[in-house]
């Protein structure tokens, strides 16, 4: 579970506020 939040914290760190749109996304498809 530690690797996914990394992912996001790095991709977040990278692409930086426009990515809070995609982390919605991606927390919605990975929890279904």
């Amino acid at each position: 579970m530690e690797s996914p939040y990394s992912s996001t914290n790095y991709l977040h760190q990278i692409t930086g506020p426009p990515f809070k749109v995609s982390s919605t996304t991606f927390t919605r498809n990975h929890q279904t």
